[in-house]
């Protein structure tokens, strides 16, 4: 999923107050299934496409729904056309629960606009999430903005530690090593380098906050 690394510029943040407690630091930049889809209206599944609920199970995948005579039928009647599933495990993300997720387009998009590279905003998004033993149930929402957020919100492998008046800004590529971005910002507390365990040990030591940017 390279179009996940594409996007630079993201101009809203998520926030997390540490305030000493004990921290998991990819934990906590993984709790953000709210703000992910924050910008989103939820629409009834089953109303919208007239889909019996009862022929679905929770353990109905995205990938299983798009290929239902039904389902399809219901698209052509509304004049929409499925994209790409696309499946969080192939790409480096903080979230820590794997999702599937598919846009929905208008008949007049092209293949080109459906095809994730970016995207063309669509106008549906069905999405679910894994919980270690099966897959949720299915949600259909409706985009409110450009659809670059959703995937900016998805791809940030940065944080910023806002320590008092001072800030720092970490980079990663594992989770598990993160690198000072400013390397004259580097004092005795905010080292050029850190393990995940040291920089969760200096984030709780100094009640500092974290910032997704």
């Amino acid at each position: 999923m390279k179009y996940l690394k594409s996007y630079k510029i993201f101009s809203e943040s998520l926030s997390y107050d540490i305030l000493g407690l004990k921290v998991d630091l990819l934990e906590s930049l993984s709790i953000w299934y709210d703000d992910l889809l924050s910008s989103m209206e939820k629409i009834d599944l089953f109303d919208k496409f007239q889909l019996p609920a009862e022929d679905f199970s929770i353990k109905t995948t995205i990938d299983e729904l798009v290929n239902r005579t039904n389902f399809i039928n219901a698209l052509t009647s509304l004049k929409l056309k499925k994209g790409v599933v696309e499946n969080t495990d192939d790409s480096q993300t903080f979230i820590n629960k794997p999702c599937k997720f598919m846009f929905i387009y208008g008949n007049e998009a092209s293949e080109l606009e459906t095809v994730p590279d970016p995207p063309t905003n669509p106008i549906y998004l069905l999405f679910q999430t894994w919980n270690g033993e099966e897959w949720s149930d299915i949600e259909l929402y409706e985009p409110k903005e450009d659809i670059k957020k959703f995937y900016d919100k998805l791809s940030s492998r940065k944080i910023q530690i806002v320590d008092g008046e001072k800030k720092f800004q970490y980079e990663t590529s594992n989770g598990n090593e993160w690198e000072l971005s400013d390397k004259n910002q580097k004092d005795d507390t905010y080292q050029e380098i850190f393990r995940k365990d040291e920089l969760e040990k200096v984030i709780s030591e100094r009640n500092a906050k974290l910032i997704i940017i």
